[in-house]
């Protein structure tokens, strides 16, 4: 996992300085397919694709997230239902880290300080992004604890 991580946060930095933000990559509701796949590349600022890249690096190196887990999160931020999308458009890899970090925290002890703090930092986006922006990163994360509920230890008994 540590080396894919690697490899995503290269390959978002060089796709930043390639092509920056254009809404033609990104994902909106009334988006070509293949923006399942760009959005989670382009970034609206340098700023933007510096938190995504450190969050990626640390959920695989200071969290210890497993291939499995980097998969998974992938396919949830891939097949965002329509339901939750906006006219408005997304990008980023916000998507894909809130799902490995659902999957992530619901492996720890203190699980349930770090979904609080997730939720508050959620909570907190509402005021610095578009309302309907929002709710895909509560859908993935939502997805990423349903996901790191069921393979936890919690739910299997001896």
């Amino acid at each position: 996992m540590k080396s894919a991580s690697l490899f995503i946060s290269s390959f978002v930095i060089a796709f930043y300085c390639i092509a920056q933000c254009t809404e033609w990559l990104c994902l909106s509701l009334d988006s070509p397919w293949w923006t399942r796949l760009t959005y989670l590349l382009v970034h609206g600022s340098c700023l933007h694709t510096a938190v995504n890249v450190y969050s990626v690096l640390a959920l695989a190196f200071l969290a210890n997230a497993r291939a499995w887990q980097g998969l998974a999160a992938f396919v949830v931020a891939l097949f965002i239902p329509d339901c939750v999308l906006a006219d408005t458009p997304i990008a980023g890899l916000s998507t894909y880290i809130y799902a490995q970090t659902g999957i992530v925290v619901m492996q720890s002890k203190r699980w349930v300080a770090l979904v609080c703090a997730n939720l508050i930092l959620i909570a907190a986006s509402f005021f610095f992004m578009d309302l309907f922006a929002v709710w895909p990163h509560i859908w993935c994360f939502s997805c990423g604890i349903f996901i790191g509920l069921i393979t936890s230890k919690r739910l299997h008994y001896d």
